[in-house]
């Protein structure tokens, strides 16, 4: 009909512009690369939509009034079809008017949806120079559309040479996918998309490592290459974004094959193992001499002990230790022997430890073993030499036994006939028999200072602490040793800058450690003297032997306290000895709890500084609180003057006041007079009373003063609870010594030491006291 024709020539009107289909398609929301008219358009669609309503009011209308009406009503018809057609005409102006009003608003539309692609072109030429990094869209054929300036030079070319080209032909493989897998990764998600598979969100997408060449570059650059499917205006595009690995990518080869030198260059065996037990890695380690790590790949343990010729109990044991460490999901450790018939048996401390991802799902198990041969060899070897050791110290003791019998009783002979012979022989022979006496007792001495340092190394050496004044174990020392220096023209004193500083030692040791200084101060001194200093410091007493003798070498000093060591070893040395008194002094301090420090120089004099803990001083240097229950005032006295200057002592007069003052304050120790019973009138009755009023774990030490002290009485009370025992009549040293035990295995005061388990009691304060009872 006459309206279809008019409507294909309007058409005909419409701008097209047609390509061949390799040419490249411009891109559909950019306006800038479209170069289109909407003028024409305009007046077409306006006549398009008006002339078919013009052809249906003159027209249609009266040949459908014509064919529905009956002949004889044609002629009525006719007529108003004519007076129809007659205010059409006269309506004209009116119907031409609304005609171009809606060419007007028609050509509004136009223009505000030309402006509208306008402004959608230029954000979209914004958004996509803007891209963080090389950004390019791609048409169906994988042909460049556009690219941003970074895609431009990061690919070493203009948008010209770009353009129209396949991203493909600048693009090759790099490792295991390739550029071309990826373009057909996203495709066969778009086809399956078509189906209703994909939602808007989940556009189809994929990467990839490619390596770029670049024309103006001899090194091809290495890059990721990621797709995105997208989807607008009916046609299909893919957004292509490349990353830059180049500098990443040698990173990760340095630390890549950092990683690798350093497993295969570690002296233990390493491996990684799948899940289900073969082998993806193995470093030389793992790998015996006949065996490479690349046989190793893809084997299991069976394959393993197949080839080196191990039992397969081997296999089954590290399969099951690895099925373990994957159930428990933590690292699993075993010892393994691996015996061959071709080499001794390895000892191998073996280890599972499983790999997890992100998924936290196990990956991997990586296997690594310390072989244990050597250590366990040495730990052989070591054993016996201990074995060894052992059964020389035996022998040693059983010989220094009999060299004490066998030399220190021709020795005691020889100085008991001496001594007579000085009685007998004339005056002109006497210097013949105390170059005996002499000879015969620097034998001695040397056969005592052997048997003390045997005894010091092994602890054999019998120790009984007790409370011993240093001013007075020094007085002895200087007394012995006084005529010795007088002969010698010096002076020897002693300097108390504390009068009463007590200590806890084994006297017999103390002796022995003071008779080596002050003797050997005494011996190698020529000229001027020596002073004896002692001094509290704190919690400890400080003595110091102080000479002006020759002095020791400063290189020497370190090698001081060896055994058997002289400064001058040599067969015409001027000063004799065995050179051991002060290794046996050093081990003798250490024992008490004490220490030596020496401080010399060569021609000036030396200074051995000897430091010992004080008996009645707690750890901050404060006297420790004692307290007294002694209802006789005479006695309290008595105790009070004894006690006063070591301790501070509070007295009660009652059970009850004691009992009140150990539920209000902590004491180091409680001094209970025996005369006062409880009711009950049990030994240990009060101390199960005063245990309970104190409640302090470990409980007070609790010194008995015992007024009668009948045999049998000191084992009565440590039955019944009491950590000390003293009888009167009370004497100074024996009162020090129960109060010195007592406050030796309380924390208060210092550290348990192991004689003082030993002896809960003083056995030689019983003795004392059961000496001077038979005495009276």
């Amino acid at each position: 009909m006459i309206w279809e024709r008019r409507l294909q020539g309007a058409r005909a009107y419409r701008p097209f512009v047609s390509s061949p289909p390799s040419a490249v398609q411009p891109f559909p929301s950019n306006p800038n690369r479209e170069e289109q008219s909407a003028s024409p358009g305009i007046f077409v669609r306006g006549a398009v939509v008006v002339a078919p309503v013009a052809f249906a009011l003159a027209v249609v209308v009266p040949g459908v009034v014509w064919a529905g009406a009956p002949r004889r009503r044609f002629r009525a018809a006719m007529q108003g079809a004519r007076a129809m057609l007659d205010a059409i005409l006269e309506a004209w102006p009116l119907l031409l008017a609304a005609a171009g009003v809606l060419g007007a608003v028609l050509l509004a539309v136009a223009g505000y949806r030309r402006h509208r692609r306008r402004q959608r072109a230029e954000r979209f030429e914004v958004l996509f120079e803007a891209a963080p990094g090389p950004l390019l869209l791609l048409d169906e054929d994988r042909r460049v559309r556009e690219a941003n300036a970074s895609a431009c030079e990061l690919m070493g070319r203009p948008f010209d040479r770009l353009r129209g080209r396949r991203l493909d032909d600048f693009l090759e493989a790099d490792g295991t996918g390739t550029p071309q897998a990826a373009f057909e990764e996203v495709e066969t998600t778009l086809r399956r998309g078509d189906e209703g598979t994909p939602a808007r969100d989940d556009a189809p997408s994929a990467q990839t490592d490619a390596r770029l060449g670049r024309p103006d570059d001899e090194t091809a650059r290495q890059v990721r290459l990621r797709l995105r499917a997208l989807t607008f205006e009916g046609r299909r595009h893919t957004a292509a974004t490349l990353q830059d690995m180049t500098a990443v990518k040698k990173e990760y080869a340095f630390f890549e094959g950092f990683h690798r030198r350093t497993v295969e260059d570690l002296p233990i065996e390493l491996a990684v193992l799948s899940p289900e037990g073969t082998y993806l890695y193995a470093n030389p380690q793992a790998c015996p001499d006949e065996i490479a790590p690349q046989w190793l790949e893809e084997k299991t343990d069976f394959d393993l002990c197949r080839r080196l010729g191990l039992h397969p109990e081997v296999a089954l044991r590290r399969r099951s230790h690895r099925r373990r460490a994957l159930q428990e999901r933590r690292r699993v450790r075993f010892e393994e022997v691996l015996s061959r018939r071709d080499a001794p048996p390895r000892h191998v401390e073996r280890f599972y430890t499983p790999v997890f991802g992100d998924d936290s799902e196990i990956h991997a198990v990586v296997t690594y073993a310390l072989d244990r041969t050597d250590q366990y060899r040495r730990e052989d070897a070591l054993e016996e030499a201990e074995r060894a050791a052992e059964e020389y110290e035996k022998m040693k003791a059983t010989l220094l036994r009999n060299l004490s019998h066998e030399f220190r009783t021709p020795l005691t002979g020889i100085l008991s006939a001496a001594e007579v012979l000085a009685d007998e022989v004339q005056t002109d022979q006497q210097d013949f028999v105390e170059i005996v006496e002499d000879n015969g007792r620097r034998l001695l001495r040397t056969l005592e200072a052997m048997l003390d340092l045997t005894g010091a190394q092994t602890g054999s050496l019998d120790q009984e602490p007790r409370v011993v004044s240093l001013a007075e174990a020094v007085e002895e020392v200087i007394g012995e040793l006084a005529p010795e220096a007088e002969e010698k023209g010096l002076f020897l004193r002693k300097q108390a800058l504390a009068e009463e500083a007590f200590v806890r030692v084994d006297p017999a040791g103390l002796y022995r450690i003071l008779r080596t200084l002050v003797g050997n101060a005494v011996k190698f001194t020529e000229e001027g003297g020596i002073v004896v200093e002692i001094e509290e410091d704190g919690p400890s007493a400080s003595l110091r032997v102080i000479d002006t003798g020759v002095g020791i070498d400063e290189t020497y000093l370190p090698q001081l306290f060896d055994s058997f060591g002289q400064e001058d070893g040599s067969a015409t040395r001027a000063f004799e000895g065995a050179g051991v008194g002060l290794s046996v002094a050093q081990r003798l301090l250490a024992l008490m709890g004490g220490e030596v420090e020496v401080d010399s120089e060569k021609g000036e004099g030396s200074v051995f500084t000897v430091t010992l803990p004080l008996a009645f001083r707690d750890a901050g240097g404060e006297r420790p609180r004692v307290l007294l229950v002694e209802e006789n005032e005479e006695q309290e006295r008595i105790l009070r003057h004894h006690l006063d200057g070591e301790t501070r002592l509070t007295v009660a007069r009652t059970l009850d006041g004691a009992l009140e003052a150990a539920g209000g304050e902590r004491f180091a120790t409680v001094l209970v007079s025996a005369g006062l019973r409880p009711e009950e009138g049990t030994v240990g009755a009060f101390v199960e009373r005063f245990r309970e009023a104190e409640q302090r774990p470990g409980g007070t030490p609790l010194v008995a003063i015992d007024e009668d002290g009948f045999p049998g009485a000191p084992e009565q009370f440590e039955a019944g609870g009491y950590d000390g025992y003293v009888a009167r009549p009370i004497q100074r040293d024996a009162l020090f010594d129960a109060i010195g035990h007592a406050l030796a295995g309380n924390p208060l005061v210092g550290p348990v030491r192991e004689s003082d388990r030993a002896r809960p009691v003083s056995e030689t304060h019983v003795k004392e006291v059961r000496k001077r009872k038979a005495q009276a």
